[in-house]
C-alpha cells in the first residue's frame, strides 16, 4: 500500500544547528575558506566550489544559507560522480532539515542511502526527521542502525564514507533515541539512551534534561535530583538545569518537548 501523505510538522524553533566533522574538502579552486564566497559568485558553475561553501556554512551555524547555495545544482545532478551526490544529498538533507522541511530532508536522506548505506548521516537526519513527523517505530529504526553501525566503524568492522559523523557525534542520536523510546512508552530504553548520550557528551545538559523529566514522570525524584545536580556540575548552559531544579523544589512538573535550537541535540 502506498503510505499516506503527512503534513510536515513545524518546529518550535528554526534553527537546527548539529556540530559536525568536516568531511574531506570537495575539490574546488579555493585557496581558503575566505574566498570560496567570491570564487562561487565569479564561478557560478563550479559543483565543487558551491558544495564545499555549503559544508562551510554546515560547519559554521550558518545552515540557512546551506539551500541557497546549492541551488540549481539538481540540475546538473545526473553528472555528479558517486562521492558528489553522496555529498550533495547530504548536505541537502540537514539543510531541509535545518529549515524544517522534514519531508524533503528525508527524501535526500534516502537518496543518499541508496549508494552509502553505511552513512550515519543520513541514519542520524531519518531519525531525527522520522521522531520530528511522530514516527516514533521509524525513528528508532534508523537511530538503532545507526548505533549498531556506528559500533562497527568504533571497533574498526566497517569503514564509513567520507562525509560520516566522528563517533564523539554519537551522544547526539543516543539523546534523540531516548527521546523516541520515551514516545513509544519503553521508558528502560529511554533511560538507557539518555545515560549514554551523557556519557558519551557530559558536558550537553539536553541529556540530563530529559532524563530527569523522565525520572520525575516515574515518580523517581531522588534520582532524578541527583541527575540534575550532577548536569549543574559539568555544563556550561545550566539555565535550564536550574529551572528544573526550583521546579522540583516546588513540586511543579515539566513537561519533555522537542525541539530544536542553537544547541546540537533534540530536548
Amino acid at each position: 500500500m502506498p503510505r499516506p501523505k503527512r503534513k510536515q510538522r513545524q518546529l518550535k524553533s528554526h534553527r537546527y544547528a548539529v556540530r559536525r566533522s568536516r568531511p574531506a574538502r570537495a575539490h574546488s579552486s579555493a585557496s581558503s575558506l575566505d574566498s570560496l564566497p567570491a570564487i562561487v559568485q565569479a564561478e557560478p558553475n563550479n559543483v565543487s566550489a558551491r558544495m564545499e561553501l555549503a559544508e562551510h556554512y554546515l560547519q559554521n551555524d550558518q545552515e540557512d544559507k546551506i539551500l541557497e547555495v546549492l541551488r540549481g545544482l539538481e540540475d546538473w545532478y545526473s553528472f555528479f560522480d558517486k562521492f558528489q551526490r553522496g555529498y550533495y544529498n547530504r548536505l541537502m538533507a540537514f539543510g531541509h532539515a535545518h529549515r524544517s522541511q522534514l519531508l524533503e530532508a528525508e527524501k535526500a536522506a534516502h537518496l543518499g542511502l541508496e549508494e552509502f548505506p553505511n552513512s550515519l548521516d543520513f541514519h542520524f537526519v531519518l531519525c531525527y526527521v522520522h521522531l520530528s513527523l511522530k514516527e516514533i517505530d521509524q525513528s528508532i529504526a534508523s537511530g538503532e542502525r545507526f548505533v549498531s553501525l556506528w559500533n562497527e566503524i568504533r571497533d574498526g568492522r566497517t569503514a564509513p564514507p567520507d562525509f560520516s559523523f566522528t563517533g564523539r557525534h554519537a551522544a547526539q542520536l543516543f539523546n534523540i533515541l531516548g527521546t523516541a523510546y520515551r514516545e513509544k512508552g519503553d521508558f528502560a530504553s529511554a533511560q538507557e539512551f539518555y545515560k549514554k548520550a551523557i556519557d558519551s557528551g557530559p558536558g550537553d545538559h539536553l541529556p540530563y534534561i530529559n532524563l530527569a523529566t523522565l525520572l520525575r514522570h516515574l515518580g523517581e525524584s531522588d534520582k532524578a535530583e541527583k541527575v540534575i545536580k550532577q548536569g549543574l556540575k559539568r555544563c556550561r548552559q545550566c539555565d535550564e538545569l536550574r529551572t528544573l531544579s526550583r521546579q522540583g523544589e516546588l513540586h511543579a512538573t515539566i513537561s519533555a518537548c522537542m525541539i530544536v535550537k542553537n544547541e546540537e541535540e533534540l530536548l
